[in-house]
C-alpha cells in the first residue's frame, strides 16, 4: 500500500473528481475496515476516519484492485494488459518530453500508476506533479 507523500497528494487532488463515480463495491463495508484514510495529513484506519465526525474531510488512499475497479470494464484481468500498455507507451512515452517527465506521470508505485491510468481513461487528466490538468 503506497503512503508517500507523492500518492497522498494525487489522491486527494483526485478525490474530488473520483468520489462520486465510483462503483459501488469499490468502498463497500469489509473494504472500508481494511482501508487507509487522510484526515487533516494524518494517515489512519477506517474506525478513526468515522469516530471523529470528520468523514467529509476524510479521503481514502485507494487500492489498486479499487482503482481497477474503477474503470469498470467488465473483463478478466488480462483484459486490463493491452489498455494499460496502450497508456504507457501512447500517452506516456510518446507524449512526454524527457525521462523526468515520463516517471512523473506514470508514478513510483502500481496505486499511482494505476491512479493515472485512472484519471487519464475516465476524467482525461493528466498528473503534473501538483494536481490534474
Amino acid at each position: 500500500m503506497d503512503t508517500s507523500e507523492t500518492y497522498i497528494k494525487m489522491m486527494e487532488s483526485a478525490w474530488l473528481d473520483i468520489k462520486d463515480n465510483l462503483p459501488i463495491g469499490v468502498l463497500i463495508f469489509s473494504r472500508r475496515q481494511r482501508m487507509r484514510y487522510v484526515l487533516d495529513g494524518e494517515i489512519v484506519d477506517y474506525r478513526d476516519a468515522i469516530t471523529t465526525g470528520n468523514c467529509e474531510r476524510a479521503f481514502p488512499l485507494l487500492e489498486q484492485d479499487q482503482l481497477q475497479e474503477m474503470l469498470g470494464w467488465d473483463r478478466n484481468p488480462i483484459g486490463y494488459v493491452e489498455p494499460l500498455y496502450r497508456y504507457i507507451t501512447n500517452d506516456v512515452c510518446q507524449m512526454a518530453e524527457g525521462i523526468e517527465e515520463q516517471m512523473l506521470r506514470i508514478g513510483d508505485s502500481m496505486e499511482q500508476l494505476w491512479l493515472s491510468f485512472v484519471m487519464k481513461e475516465n476524467f482525461n487528466e493528466t498528473w503534473d506533479g501538483e494536481k490534474w490538468l
